[in-house]
């Protein structure tokens, strides 16, 4: 019996050691190298990459890869598996400028960039390493040959590939000897999934959704944001999403979901029109799916309190980026769908005895759908949050009948099986597309806090917003408080659980604010409450359907008001956006033209290198709201960023401007001392190839010690 177990034992670890190296072999002969470049050209050219099958050897026509670039933003991703340790690139064989944004060799989700040896390149004038590590190119004037030559650290490279192949064939071999030696049980479980998964979307097709009304959401919803649908309105970082050639940013932000939309639906997010009417399309979605989940009909009221939901001020503050308009909408209608099958699956839940294990297989479909909201901004975890809470509040406030011990562990397990889904696709994307960058850990400081702090924080916060603050509005939204107030008048008019109802509503007015427990009190931006619309509407709506009479006059009216107040600040917001796009336009347009008068020689088709001191701000009667871009202007947006300024210049038509390379902006500072400020007369000047603008005395970001 021993020598069976041992034998038998020796038999599959014989198998396993076989299995890794032929599924190696399988994965050096199948996957590829790419060169991988992103760059943007002034002239149509043929791209001509050179390399060597040894290091002792020339470069020939014969080892070269050939690819026609157009002028402008260029993507070359080429199967590239001989190479020594330098590659020669050829971008024309005439001269020009370009800017090389990234390039490095890929071997499946590991890149190594390549470095310039700008030592060997020929007939190149200048190249200039930006912050953002992209080269800025300028070849001769009577360039006739112009070559890149970088360095390719093959040894490290090689070293890399290897560890990877074997890595892979390791974990390939496991996973194939275990599903070997559990072929049976796999089996079953399969179809156990398959017959759930079918059972789950027969269930989910048969729910009685009104479609139908689909139109008159869309065409409302279309009437609040005409303005933005019909102007191409461009806020501080749209700049860069509108230059950005690899989404591959959204998963340093851990919203991974954001990268595949942005990669597979809409690579270029910065643009008119599409992105808003998107937006009101998968808006009037999810109003429906949210009025199926709380078991409402659509009517005049629906109607009436729908802007109150899709054109809520903070939604506002989150459109103003058109990087994130599309993916967070989406975000919106995936969440609804996952909180509409929570809903029902807890009415289910409730009539019947579930064990811990069949809720938690019940709320694994919702919890996916929510966990992929999630990736596209991690605050609507905060909106599952929300919804939990008023979901029962709601329930309970038309008097239906819910086992509250069921439901609470139902939603805990919802919402903490959603974040685990999130965490865990997380960690695989930012595996795959590894990073240094963590936007998110500088917002996490939940173990640093001082608890009061916090609590006294999020209390003047909730004040703040629910009294509709101009502090946090930039307006009045008074009505908003009336409406919290006629919800605990209610309260006080019901005949039983008035502490559980208190309790409810507390915590719903509460979850909008969890986050600033996560971020140790610190202010976060006014558009991370994304469940704040959510959380105002179902107040609304609780109002509008009241039992009794005078509350739902009296809350219609208010809810009347609330809309008027809302469309005002719409119309506010509109204003200090439009007159901050047509000042920034203005500005950009005369800092070109004083260009050319500060340049006897200038040359609209030269590339031109601008330093900018300073900072411009704008100031009308219209609201500027904290942590928004409304009423702000690019050349003021962080208190002077040069980047974002010579950016923006290129993306209204300015595309021949760069800026002066980091490390020589000190030494323009005497210069800028002895300056007027713009728009006095001497505030653009042209000194040694470069030019000066001084928009202001107060440093800029680049120079602030």
């Amino acid at each position: 019996m021993k020598f069976y177990l041992k034998s038998n034992l020796l038999k599959h670890l014989l198998l396993l050691l076989l299995f890794v190296p032929i599924i190696y072999l399988i994965l050096v002969l199948t996957i590829s190298y790419n060169l991988k470049i992103d760059l943007k050209t002034n002239i149509n050219s043929e791209l001509q990459i050179f390399y060597k099958i040894n290091s002792t050897g020339n470069y020939s026509e014969m080892n070269s890869i050939k690819k026609n670039l157009f002028k402008g933003n260029s993507s070359v991703d080429i199967s590239l598996n001989n190479y020594s340790n330098k590659i020669r690139i050829d971008i024309s064989n005439e001269p020009y400028n370009a800017t090389i944004k990234s390039i490095s060799l890929r071997y499946l989700f590991y890149e190594m960039p390549l470095v310039l040896d700008i030592n060997s390149s020929f007939q190149i004038v200048s190249a200039i390493v930006n912050n953002d590590s992209s080269i800025e190119i300028i070849t001769e004037i009577n360039a006739t040959d112009p070559q890149l030559i970088f360095i390719v650290e093959k040894s490290k490279f090689n070293q890399i590939i290897f560890l990877i192949n074997l890595s892979l064939s390791l974990f390939i071999s496991i996973i194939l000897f275990f599903i070997k030696i559990n072929f049976s049980t796999i089996t079953k479980l399969i179809l156990k999934i398959e017959c759930y998964a079918k059972s789950t979307f027969e269930y989910i097709k048969n729910i009685d959704i009104e479609f139908s009304k689909f139109y008159i959401y869309f065409l409302i919803g279309f009437v609040f944001h005409i303005f933005e649908i019909a102007n191409f309105l461009i806020s501080p970082d749209d700049e860069y999403s509108a230059f950005r050639v690899n989404p591959e940013a959204w998963v340093y932000d851990g919203r991974w979901f954001g990268f595949l939309i942005e990669k597979f639906i809409f690579d270029q997010p910065t643009m008119p029109f599409i992105p808003n009417i998107m937006s009101c399309i998968l808006m009037a979605f999810t109003y429906i799916f949210l009025l199926k989940t709380h078991n409402i009909k659509s009517s005049w009221k629906t109607y009436i309190i729908y802007p109150i939901f899709s054109a809520f001020p903070t939604l506002w503050m989150i459109n103003e980026f058109y990087g994130n308009m599309v993916i967070v909408a989406f975000g919106f209608f995936i969440a609804s769908i996952s909180i509409l099958l929570f809903s029902d699956i807890i009415q289910n839940i409730t009539k019947a005895n579930y064990s811990i294990f069949k809720i938690y297989l019940n709320i694994l479909i919702p919890s996916i759908f929510l966990s992929f909201a999630i990736a596209s901004y991690q605050s609507f975890t905060m909106l599952g949050i929300s919804a939990v809470f008023g979901i029962l509040l709601f329930k309970m406030y038309r008097e239906e009948v819910v086992n509250i011990k069921i439901y609470s562990i139902t939603s805990i397990l919802y919402i903490i099986n959603s974040v685990v889904i999130y965490v865990v696709f997380n960690k695989i994307f930012k595996f795959i597309y590894p990073s240094d960058y963590n936007y998110i850990g500088g917002f996490v400081r939940f173990f640093d806090i001082n608890f009061l702090d916090v609590l006294i924080f999020v209390n003047k916060s909730m004040v703040d917003v629910y009294s509709g603050s101009v502090e946090f509005f930039g307006v009045t939204l008074s009505s908003i408080g009336i409406i919290i107030l006629l919800i605990f008048a209610n309260i006080v008019l019901i005949n039983k659980d008035k502490i559980l109802f208190f309790g409810l509503s507390i915590a719903l007015l509460l979850s909008p604010f969890l986050l600033h427990f996560i971020s140790g009190g610190y202010s976060l931006p006014s558009r991370s409450m994304v469940s704040l619309p959510y959380v105002v509407w179902l107040l609304s709506l609780m109002i509008m359907f009241s039992r009794n009479y005078l509350s739902r006059i009296f809350g219609a009216i208010v809810v009347l008001i609330l809309l008027i107040q809302q469309s005002s600040a719409l119309g506010q917001y509109a204003a200090a956006t439009r007159i901050g796009q047509m000042n920034d336009r203005h500005l950009a347009s005369d800092i070109y033209i004083r260009m050319s008068y500060a340049n006897p020689n200038f040359n609209p088709d030269d590339t031109h290198i601008l330093d900018i001191y300073g900072y411009k701000t704008i100031d009308t009667i219209y609201p500027r709201v904290p942590t928004s871009t409304i009423n702000s202007s690019f050349f003021d947006w962080d208190a002077g960023n040069m980047s974002r300024i010579v950016s923006y210049m290129r993306l209204v038509g300015y595309s021949n401007i760069r800026m002066i390379d980091k490390s020589l902006i000190e030494k323009n500072v005497n210069y800028f001392r002895n300056m007027p400020k713009y728009p006095n007369i001497g505030s653009v000047q042209y000194i040694d190839g470069i030019y000066l603008i001084k928009l202001g005395d107060n440093p800029d970001v680049y120079r602030r010690k």
